[in-house]
């Protein structure tokens, strides 16, 4: 995995207001952080990550930035409260009302794609 290498940043607004959901996503790619930088007059931070499912990157190549897309929904009524994470494929479900009240979500249909210049 040490050669699977991508850049992509995160806005300020999306951190702020969804700060479980980023973590459910970062959990789905298999993320492992190396650099996170908080770019001011961006409002975003600017994260340089290893990922299963980033491409294989050549050792002498930049490393390629990525964008994701998902959708996130509320889970209303979760059958099982003792159950706190659920992941199938690109699709987390988080739930828990006893330990968690705030974890109620899912994560569906999350898309990598490497964005060109």
């Amino acid at each position: 995995m040490c050669n699977r290498l991508g850049q992509f940043e995160v806005s300020g607004d999306m951190l702020r207001s969804h700060t479980q959901e980023i973590a459910a996503v970062f959990a789905l790619l298999d993320l492992v952080p190396v650099r996170a930088e908080f770019l001011f007059e961006r409002d975003c931070i600017e994260y340089t990550a290893f990922s299963s499912k980033f491409r294989l990157v050549e050792p002498e190549m930049t490393s390629p930035r990525y964008g994701f897309s998902c959708m996130v929904e509320a889970v209303e009524d979760p059958e099982d409260e003792e159950i706190l994470a659920v992941v199938t494929d690109m699709s987390i479900r988080v739930t828990s009302r006893r330990f968690f009240p705030h974890l109620q979500f899912e994560v569906k249909n999350l898309n990598v794609k490497e964005i060109t210049a």
